[in-house]
């Protein structure tokens, strides 16, 4: 019992106060970090420092440097270093135990009087370049990298820079380091460039270079954790020496000592991480307990292990590896043997069967621990992963030994090393097999978005009754039952009983996804996201989710790395509409990203993402209106045939029907009427999305100007409107006003709550003065990118929007900016200040 532990009761108070405190945002950095990255984002800076470690292969190399010294002075490129540059004063005091992750561009200058250019651990360098701190989170569910960093001691990074070594170092890193390469070699020379990837990524720690599909794949199936040095790793290294050791008959001591300092070897080699921590401090108070003989207790190791880390880095608790690490050992501690039991009523049975019920039980207790961990840090569940786990854990062992083997057998001899690494190259296309037909079973992935803590709270309470009750069905097991039960009756009884906790099991395992998966949703809300300097909304009405354009020029990724991650936050897996404005760059890339990966399953829905029900397109984007363009007879308009279609949206629409989405056209007047019979009750007539702009004169009028031909689309719920501008200009903005002077709502500023999505990213050629008379906007909400080049949104604009009395919020200052209408009231809230 945990009762009994005053360390574990100790720790979870620990962890509980940290964690609380995590949540109310009170574990940010120092001052001394703020006034940093005040004084140097974006800048210039020349530092030196030491070599730690080197990820990656070249010419895609990235150093970690410690021991950092930043220079007076961002003008520095003198690539010609000498002891001098050390004399430089320097401005900051840095830990040495900070870092920063360094990418460099060009050939890197060597040490005076050493004729090796290639740059080794322990080596000290000058470097210059620009400073980019970690990116804070500005929209829901997005990446925090700023915890990130911050949780591995780094600083900042430098991406194209200029870096010379000024002397050449000599240590046991730099051992390991050649070490490391001696075995990335191996693959490199034997395998395929993926699979050589993958393998350096499983036994070294370095996934950095394995295609981004891969790791889709591998995350997707529930198997990411194979990919970083975890427990896994250390056990099958320092388990396999202590008892090789012990065979041959050496001590206790030695054998411990041995294993730990090679383990300690492995874990600096591959980058320390927290799980390796983790695994080390278990393994290390395991070898005490072997010289001293006495017992090791699981929960007090995980909880010294919890202790360490989090007093070095509190902001761990905001962490999913961290809860991942621990949990994983402690669901296989606490349901590993109930579900073992569940599996089989009886008791006796061949080795092969204990060894599938026990891989089976031991991937199902990982799983049912660990699902409300996933759920909120990843907003998606893998229900099969198990089925993944099963098969691919038990082959791991083979993998590493027949790996690093295979890649050391390479440096002797090239053939000897291909015929052992053969079997990796075979276990790793299974592996990926086995993802690929997970994700093509109903359900194999999940959206569940971030459930509740009490939705966390009843799940475990949930687990916790099945878990007492499985206990007490073994206690009931043991005794027959009762002290005077006769023998006959022994059998039958515990056959029943395991019936009984078989039907209790699926029951949990169905209802605690349900439990996490449950989501309440609004009868209206939007999200205006912050994409960079692009465009994306989020509109939700009556149950029905839909977006506005999905793109940006200034954030790479921008589907996978905003988008995607806001909309499973908010539990979304099927988007009934995507409204294409028009065919910028800054407005389609997104969808462009997800239809390249959009993958059905078995169900006909997307494998692991969002699915898509329709794309919405204006007449001059779409397919149809590609067509329509193609039979207008009139002279002067055959001459500007070209010039009318949107070539780059009408590509999207291919695709989109290559994959099998249905297209639509929308001209003005077009109403698309949301109906959901759960909210029949409260919808007005007029709720809805309509087509405002543009026409087919408006097209003619716009000629070869793309943003003239852009969609304006009108989003109405009760008393609150969304005016959507999308890229619409000055000369559009003159049609737009004429064309709809008796727009519904304009008229009655008093009792209409209208939202402004302001065109063209604040552009000044945009929100005219005369659009502003008439819309009479409450709110305007400007999408654009931090410190663009732009110049958006315009002075002129804000000034204007001021003049007007529109508050005004923006995706560059505020983040995403939230919509809610509860209960009569309206709000818009920007995601870093709510």
């Amino acid at each position: 019992m945990v009762l009994k532990r005053p360390l574990c009761i100790a720790v979870l108070t620990w962890l509980a106060v940290l964690t609380i405190l995590s949540a109310a945002g009170r574990n940010r950095p120092s001052a001394g970090y703020d006034r940093l990255r005040e004084e140097l984002d974006g800048r210039e800076v020349t530092l030196s420092g030491r070599i730690l470690r080197i990820t990656g292969s070249a010419p895609d190399e990235t150093y970690y440097i410690d021991h950092i010294r930043i220079k007076n002075t961002d003008t520095y490129r003198n690539m010609e270093i000498s002891s001098v540059t050390y004399a430089e004063e320097i401005f900051f005091d840095i830990p040495a135990d900070m870092k920063i992750m360094v990418r460099a561009s060009s050939d890197i200058c060597p040490a005076a009087g050493s004729l090796e250019g290639s740059v080794r651990c322990e080596d000290r360098v000058t470097v210059f370049g620009k400073a980019v701190f970690p990116e804070k989170p500005s929209n829901p569910g997005q990446f925090d990298d700023e915890l990130y960093c911050r949780n591995r001691d780094i600083l900042f990074r430098i991406y194209e820079a200029e870096m010379a070594v000024t002397q050449k170092g000599q240590g046991i890193l730099n051992t390991l380091q050649k070490v490391r390469d001696l075995l990335e070699s191996g693959y490199r020379s034997c395998l395929t460039e993926n699979e050589a990837s993958v393998m350096t990524g499983i036994t070294l720690g370095d996934p950095s270079q394995i295609e981004t599909g891969t790791k889709d794949l591998f995350r997707e199936g529930g198997i990411a954790h194979i990919l970083a040095i975890s427990a896994l790793h250390v056990h099958l290294l320092a388990m396999s020496l202590y008892r090789f050791l012990r065979k041959k008959a050496f001590s206790f001591r030695v054998c411990s000592g041995a294993s730990l300092l090679i383990m300690a070897a492995y874990m600096v080699m591959t980058g320390m991480s927290h799980s390796s921590v983790r695994a080390f401090v278990m393994f290390a108070l395991w070898c005490l307990s072997q010289i001293t003989g006495r017992k090791t207790d699981l929960p007090t190791s995980l909880a010294l292990g919890a202790l360490i880390l989090t007093l070095r880095h509190p902001g761990l608790v905001a962490e999913s590896g961290f809860w991942f690490s621990f949990g994983c050992v402690m669901s296989l501690h606490l349901l590993a043997d109930p579900v073992r039991e569940w599996l089989s009523a009886k008791k006796r049975g061949g080795g092969k069967r204990r060894k599938a019920r026990r891989a089976i039980a031991s991937s199902l207790a990982i799983c049912l621990g660990t699902f409300p961990i996933a759920a909120f840090f990843s907003y998606q569940i893998t229900p099969w992963s198990f089925l993944a786990n099963m098969a691919i854990l038990p082959c791991m062992s083979l993998l590493f030994i027949f790996g690093c083997t295979g890649s050391l057998l390479a440096v002797w001899q090239v053939n000897a090393g291909r015929f052992v690494l053969s079997v990796c190259s075979w276990l790793v296309r299974f592996f990926l097999l086995i993802c690929r037909m997970e994700r093509k079973l109903p359900g194999g992935v999940l959206i569940t978005g971030r459930p509740g803590w009490w939705q966390i709270a009843a799940y475990y309470v949930v687990l916790g009754i099945w878990l007492a009750a499985a206990h007490a069905g073994r206690r009931t097991d043991r005794t027959g039952g009762g002290k005077h039960v006769r023998k006959r009756n022994k059998k039958p009884g515990r056959r029943k009983n395991a019936h009984v906790r078989r039907a209790i099991f699926l029951l949990l395992f169905a209802g605690g996804i349900g439990i996490l998966a449950f989501r309440i949703h609004p009868s209206f809300g939007g999200v205006f996201l912050d994409v960079g300097q692009g465009d994306c909304t989020l509109i939700r009405l009556y149950g029905r989710n839909y977006l506005v354009d999905c793109g940006s020029s200034s954030v790479e990724n921008v589907w996978s790395r905003r988008v995607s991650p806001a909309l499973k936050y908010y539990g979304i897996d099927r988007l009934d509409g995507v409204f294409v404005t028009h065919g910028d760059h800054d407005h389609i890339n997104g969808m462009e990203e997800l239809f390249d990966t959009y993958e059905r399953n078995l169900l006909g829905n997307n494998c692991a993402d969002v699915s898509i029900d329709a794309v919405y397109f204006t007449s001059a984007g779409d397919i149809q209106g590609t067509k329509a363009l193609a039979h207008i007879d009139t002279d002067a308009d055959k001459a500007g045939r070209d010039l009318f279609t949107d070539e780059a949206a009408a590509k999207l629409a291919v695709k989109a029907a290559g994959l099998r989405i249905p297209t639509r056209t929308l001209m003005p007047g077009d109403h698309i009427l949301v109906e959901d019979p759960f909210y029949r009750t409260e919808r007005r007539r007029e709720d809805g999305i309509i087509c405002l702009y543009p026409s087919w004169d408006d097209i003619r009028a716009a000629r070869d100007d793309a943003n003239m031909k852009s969609m304006v689309l009108q989003v109405r719920y009760g008393d609150v409107i969304l005016m959507m501008m999308g890229d619409l200009e000055k000369e559009g903005e003159e049609r737009f006003v004429r064309e709809n002077a008796g727009l519904q709502g304009s008229s009655d500023p008093g009792t209409i709550h209208l939202i402004l999505k302001a065109g063209h990213h604040g552009s000044g050629n945009a929100t005219s003065q005369e659009l502003l008379d008439l819309l009479h906007p409450e709110t305007a909400v400007v999408s654009c990118g931090r410190n663009n080049r732009y110049g958006h949104p315009a002075q002129t604009v804000l000034y204007r929007l001021k003049q007007a009395g529109t508050r005004c919020c923006r995706t560059d200052t505020d983040g995403a900016i939230v919509i809610s209408h509860h209960r009569g009231t309206l709000r818009c809230t920007g995601w870093k200040s709510g």
